[in-house]
């Protein structure tokens, strides 16, 4: 990891470009990748494990994120692309 950030530190001129990529990305780009973030070795070992255990209620939390996603990109994802909204400051 260490020789990766070294590699590659010369694209990143500052934290804008870090967080942000320089606002650079295209939309189904950032999307897949905060998409594919949520994603962990705990959702395909240990949720597994533990709806076999609980049963449906690991199936509900799942659901409840579609919802989730949903909910964000049909009523707030247009408003804060247009406002071009962050939460950093320059």
């Amino acid at each position: 990891m260490l020789g990766t950030g070294l590699v590659f530190r010369r694209f990143v001129g500052n934290f804008y470009d870090y967080f942000k990529s320089g606002s650079r990305g295209s939309w189904w780009l950032v999307g897949s990748s905060a998409f594919m973030a949520s994603f962990s070795a705990w959702t395909f070992t240990g949720a597994s494990g533990v709806a076999y255990t609980a049963g449906i209620s690991v199936a509900l939390i799942y659901i409840a994120n579609v919802i989730g996603y949903l909910v964000n990109y049909f009523f707030t994802a247009d408003l804060f692309r247009q406002m071009r909204a962050t939460p950093f400051r320059r």
